[in-house]
């Protein structure tokens, strides 16, 4: 008795001191303060925080992957569309245990559309502090990215920043737990109703450990990935930049390249440069098309920028999530690195790189050219 007590003595200092390294967290813990659960809520609150803090860099760097997942621009930047968290979904078997069950009445499209909207249609206490004398408004200026003018189209307005997302897949462990227990209690004992332990699960389901088990399963290998491998397997492109055909071509190409990078950089800033002038620069030198899009440049664009991408998923103090985005400038080594990486979509790997290199040389200067014949200003 004395150790719980000491134990639930500590539980504010605990709570807070995770909220201080994971601010995205703000809206779980308000999230499940407002679910019923047996004893102390906030040893519920504590766990999951604790788990979501051993995923945080996994949980960061799926949400970037995926929100930049087939985007075109980055007007709207650090937000998640219901089509890319359900491309999400769908990739990371996030509601696998749920569809593996066929326990739910409705057409899946429909379900997995409402999960989504939970977190729209039920809401949390955005005025409610996170332990006492520590208001959440603290941990909102760390995560909320910048306000959107009003849009017409229903999915745009239907977009989650980071903690909004993490606040998802607290919903999203609820069900998975809930599912899974009401189809372990199909088979009736002999009176034919489901075993008390059975039932008492499925109208209690333990939060921390539906989480727990949720993160392990589906974000476990996220934890591992590198910065420069967030946007899919680098060692192609590694590999390339570290050919004598490849470097010499760049040193070939180098004092056009730095004229258009200087040209295409920000005003006033002249060694950095931002997505909107890259994405013109690869547009103006006629590349969209043949395995190469938009979208596809700006994962090039975001690819390059490692160091930042570093402080982001490390969860940088300095470093406000809600402007990550403006961050992501290139220097020219990295406009160099974003070119190789786009070339890298337009002639994807085939074979061994050493038996490819000296074709794929000719098609990097081929595409130097372009880059460096058709700048404009």
């Amino acid at each position: 008795m004395l150790r719980r007590n000491m134990i639930l003595a500590q539980l504010p200092a605990r709570i807070k001191a995770a909220c201080e390294a994971m601010p995205e967290a703000y809206r779980v813990v308000q999230r499940v303060r407002s679910m019923p659960c047996f004893g102390n809520v906030d040893v519920e609150v504590d766990r999951i925080l604790r788990h979501l803090c051993q995923f945080q860099r996994a949980l960061r760097g799926v949400f970037l992957r995926y929100s930049i997942l087939a985007v075109s621009n980055l007007s709207r930047p650090m937000r998640m569309s219901f089509f890319q968290w359900e491309e999400m979904a769908n990739n990371l078997m996030l509601l696998e245990p749920i569809k593996q069950h066929s326990t739910i009445h409705k057409k899946w499209d429909v379900y997995v559309e409402e999960l989504f909207l939970r977190q729209f249609t039920i809401p949390v206490d955005a005025e409610a502090p996170i332990i006492a004398g520590c208001p959440v408004e603290r941990y909102m200026a760390r995560v909320l990215p910048p306000d959107l003018p009003d849009v017409s189209g229903r999915d745009e307005k239907r977009l989650v920043h980071l903690a909004e997302f993490i606040d998802t897949l607290v919903l999203v462990s609820r069900d998975r737990r809930m599912y899974a227990d009401l189809a372990e209690s199909v088979a009736p004992t002999e009176g034919g109703a489901p075993s008390p332990p059975a039932r008492k699960l499925c109208q209690n389901p333990s939060l921390s450990q539906s989480t727990r088990l949720m993160l392990e399963a589906c974000f476990g290998t996220w934890n591992e990935v590198a910065a420069k491998d967030l946007f899919g397997d680098s060692t192609f492109v590694d590999n390339l930049m570290l050919e004598k055909s490849f470097i010499r071509e760049l040193e070939n190409w180098q004092a056009k390249l730095r004229k258009v990078h200087r040209l295409r950089s920000i005003k006033g800033q002249p060694g950095n440069m931002d997505p909107d002038g890259f994405l013109r620069t690869i547009n103006d030198a006629r590349l969209i098309g043949s395995g190469l899009s938009f979208a596809k440049c700006l994962e090039s664009f975001v690819g390059a920028n490692q160091k930042e991408i570093a402080q982001y998923l490390d969860a940088d103090p300095e470093l406000k999530v809600g402007d990550f985005m403006d961050e992501l400038l290139l220097e020219y080594p990295e406009f160099e690195e974003a070119c190789v990486r786009c070339m890298a979509h337009i002639f994807p790997k085939k074979g061994k790189v050493a038996m490819a290199s000296s074709v794929l040389s000719t098609k990097l200067s081929e595409m130097l050219f372009m880059i460096t014949a058709n700048a404009k200003k």
